[in-house]
């Protein structure tokens, strides 16, 4: 119900919130989906809560582990894991979830210093201020004096085997803004080296680790510096299509659209992105189809470096939490895509060849992740598509893709047809041996009951089964678990008789699904239910026994 009242919202705060006028659908849908997932998340969790605290019957205890998994790995709030299992007449272990908690909190923090130690850990490096200049936008080739040297972070004079290092002037580019660094080698006369990564230095400088292949270095020897020409080709081909990626999102899905993060290397591209639901098929179709229109209009990727201001001004995407200094870099392909941008990009849209979407995948709420390819990469996995599509239609015996799809939807509609005939049959000698099933009945406290474990039986048949073998029996009571696909499915059909006695069908399928993890439930009557684990069927029908013997 929030999400009516974002309007309301919205019109009372007018005044200093006039941009949200704009925004209202969008942020209805986004508050609509929020508390539709609430509602998933509490009806998922009360069924995992309630298979806890079956667990826990004997002790009465629910204990801190588990009240934390339900928080931390289901988002089940602790307020209403401790009020339910207080109404059952449980004890929580708050202490043990605070326990949790603060040992979570701890690992957090340990990660954010592994993460950070190169920063935090090295005061020779947070010392190291000197200025060092980047040439890789215009060079793949540069000749820098050594200015410092580092040794696990630690300053030195001269190194023989493996290190960082600090060039008043490179071609190399450090990892930042989502783009992987560049690798290649570094050499002189008497000295040579692979560079295997480049990361920004506490005061921004490139810092280059490398392997020593012979020689030493020493600082303030002048060494020259080429970087993996292909590598860097086919990482600003992917860096590119990713802000064409964005411009064509916010074109099919909306100017809502906002960048999440990004990673581009020369393998792939990765851009997360703000959205409320997945994009349908017939979406992203557009939109690698937008991206490899500017491929193929060949348009030149101009960088300029900007004021700020102007930069905004020009309509150039920014970053919403990104930190700008007084210029900046700005990036434009056509009228199609301006953002800021410090990374390296192609010449032309060209330079990309094509472009291909592999994934799109939720990686959280309300943000979506595509990954995408571009250049051979990208060709390659389209033939590799096409060649799988033609030895599909070969199985069929057609001579190409043509026909396929017309093909495939008879096959789907035959064997759909197939399926139903023999669930037909399954169903109609399942029905014809109730009366063998009424004949074997056994009889527990006072009731006609079947308990019967079948295979590989759809849920309407099992009912209408049930159904048929209880309004056989005097005073009866039928149970049946159907194993199929590694799920389990009971079905339960109780008379009025059985159900006067408190056997109510929705209770005991709920307590065999439970047991099997899941859940279900239903009239008193007739009821059916599902379950996880195949392997507690037969658990599952001696508790049902003991329920109806109690």
């Amino acid at each position: 119900f929030m999400y009516k009242l974002v309007k309301v919202v919205a019109d009372n705060m007018i005044s200093y919130y006039p941009y949200l006028q704009e925004k209202i659908s969008l942020i209805e849908k986004l508050v609509k989906q929020e508390e539709e997932s609430f509602h998933k998340t509490l009806a998922n969790g009360e069924a995992l809560l309630q298979n806890a605290l079956a667990e826990h019957a004997d002790s009465k205890i629910l204990p801190g582990e588990v009240m934390f998994k339900l928080y931390d790995t289901y988002g089940y709030p602790k307020e209403l894991t401790t009020e339910i299992a207080e109404e059952e007449g449980y004890r929580v272990d708050s202490e043990g979830f605070d326990k949790e908690m603060q040992a979570q909190k701890t690992r957090a923090r340990e990660a954010r210093g592994n993460i950070q130690s190169m920063h935090g850990q090295s005061a020779d490096l947070m010392d190291f201020t000197q200025e060092s200049k980047f040439t890789g936008y215009t060079d793949k080739h540069s000749k820098g004096k050594v200015i410092g040297l580092f040794k696990d972070g630690v300053r030195v004079n001269t190194l023989t085997d493996e290190g960082d290092i600090i060039l008043d002037e490179t071609c190399f580019y450090a990892e930042s803004g989502g783009q992987c660094a560049d690798t290649g080698i570094v050499w002189n006369d008497h000295f040579k080296a692979n560079v295997t990564n480049v990361q920004k230095a506490p005061h921004k400088q490139p810092l280059h680790h490398i392997t020593i292949v012979n020689g030493t270095l020493s600082e303030g020897d002048v060494v020259e510096g080429e970087y993996d020409y292909e590598k860097r080709q086919r990482t600003r081909a992917n860096h590119s299509s990713l802000h064409l990626l964005q411009a064509a999102l916010k074109k099919v899905l909306g100017d809502h659209i906002a960048q999440a993060g990004s990673y581009n290397c020369a393998e792939y591209g990765r851009f997360d992105f703000t959205h409320f639901e997945k994009p349908t098929e017939e979406q992203l179709n557009e939109v690698e189809r937008l991206v490899n229109e500017q491929i193929a209009l060949a348009e030149p990727i101009v960088t300029e470096v900007m004021d700020v201001e102007a930069a905004k001004n020009s309509g150039a995407i920014a970053l919403f939490d990104e930190k700008y200094g007084d210029t900046v870099r700005v990036v434009s392909m056509g009228d199609f895509s301006k953002e800021f941008c410090g990374g390296t990009h192609a010449n032309n849209t060209a330079d990309l060849c094509v472009f291909k979407i592999t994934s799109e995948e939720s990686i959280g709420s309300g943000i979506r992740r595509i990954t995408s390819e571009t250049k051979y990469d990208a060709y390659k996995d389209f033939k590799t598509e096409e060649q799988y599509l033609l030895e599909c239609a070969k199985l069929m015996k057609l001579q190409s893709w043509q026909g396929f799809k017309e093909k495939l939807v008879a096959l789907q509609e035959e064997n759909a047809q197939l399926r139903k005939e023999n669930d037909a049959h399954k169903q109609a000698e399942l029905l014809s041996s109730a009366d063998t099933a009424v004949q074997q009945a056994e009889i527990i406290n006072g009731l006609s009951c079947v308990l019967l474990s079948l295979n590989g039986f759809d849920t309407n048949s099992l009912k209408a089964y049930a159904e048929n073998v209880r309004n056989k029996l005097v005073d009866g009571f039928v149970f049946v678990s159907n194993t199929t696909d590694g799920k389990v499915t009971f079905v339960c059909a109780s008379s009025k008789a059985a159900i006067s006695k408190g056997k109510k069908a929705g209770d005991i399928v709920k307590a065999a699904a439970q047991l099997t993890g899941g859940n279900g439930g239903g009239r008193p009557d007739m009821a059916q239910a599902g379950g996880k684990d195949t392997s507690k069927v037969q658990e599952a029908h001696a508790l049902v026994r003991e329920i109806l013997a109690q």
